[in-house]
């Protein structure tokens, strides 16, 4: 790990942080089974709420909406080689390997914490895991927040600008390319947030922070690694799918907040999962992109405070 790097994406971090008057207590927890250790950040007191993202990204892309949710206990992990968390092999990669990689990892922190039933809010990428984990403990599961469309689920796909970084030779140079702020709001409009790009919706800090993570941690590389098992030539892998026999056996309240504009999933789709859980709620946004509550935290944390 440069240490140099790491030095720079941690004082961006607390760049990020003090911007918004958030300050988490910071625990590096060890996982035996993975031969490694994730870091996460606490945030608060009260009822414990834990916080999963996509791919690539880190803890931090939580903090403008958690800093909305006074009332509780957030807990944020920063997922196996993401952020300051250690990373992971991914060689040989299944559908099973990736579900145990999570379990274990979610079953580390809240036996960390002494912390038996918990309500998950998640991301993209970090919803499917989320899925993946309460399919096999269930009973460690109280609700479930969906920010976004879920990957693997039936509709979802990668957008085109996307897709190239998903081929063989361009999956190992660009997450080793400089990521200039040009560059960067073109990911963020890509990822449907061009209406609060050019209306200055995106909270302060957020971009410099998340130019740092990829220029300044392995996120990239490692997350790339794991997406290319999963997604290979930008088509999901049909073994890694979930099935909408699978969503139909969850029980737990599931609150689904989407955007109309999500490039990852239409409403379409939004509409297809709602069918499927039983007991869930959908709240749609105009406006608004992939990860939605950046375009306006606080209306977020006030959904998802209501659901909890």
């Amino acid at each position: 790990m440069n240490t140099s790097k790491i030095r720079k994406y941690r004082e961006s971090e607390k760049i990020f942080f003090n911007k918004h008057h958030v300050y988490p207590v910071e625990h590096f927890i060890e996982l035996k089974e993975l031969s490694s250790r994730v870091r996460v950040l606490e945030i608060g007191t009260g009822l414990p709420v834990l916080f999963i993202h996509g791919a690539p990204a880190a803890s931090g892309i939580w903090i403008p909406l958690v800093k909305n949710m006074q009332r509780y206990r957030s807990l944020i992990i920063d997922r196996p080689g993401c952020g300051e968390s250690e990373k992971i092999s991914y060689k040989n990669l299944s559908r099973e390997r990736l579900q145990s990689i999570m379990t274990t990892t979610i079953d580390g922190v809240l036996d960390h914490f002494n912390i038996r039933q918990i309500t998950i809010v998640s991301s993209s990428f970090g919803s499917s895991l989320a899925l993946l984990y309460l399919f096999k403990r269930s009973e460690r599961v109280s609700k479930l927040v969906i920010e976004g469309c879920p990957a693997l689920i039936s509709g979802s796909h990668v957008p085109s600008f996307m897709r190239p970084m998903l081929l063989p030779a361009m999956r190992w140079l660009i997450p080793r390319l400089p990521v200039t702020a040009s560059i960067f709001n073109k990911i963020i409009t890509g990822l449907g947030h061009g209406y609060s790009l050019k209306h200055q919706l995106i909270p302060d800090g957020f971009i410099e922070w998340y130019m740092s993570l990829f220029n300044n941690t392995g996120t990239q590389i490692n997350e790339i690694a794991m997406v290319t098992k999963v997604y290979p030539s930008g088509k999901i892998k049909a073994s890694f799918e979930i099935k909408d026999e699978e969503l139909k056996k969850i029980t737990q309240p599931v609150l689904l907040l989407w955007s109309v504009d999500d490039p990852f999933g239409d409403i379409e789709t939004a509409q297809h999962l709602q069918s499927k859980i039983k007991n869930s709620v959908l709240i749609s946004f105009e406006n608004s992109g992939h990860l939605p509550w950046l375009d306006n935290s606080e209306r977020h944390a006030e959904d998802i405070q209501k659901f909890i």
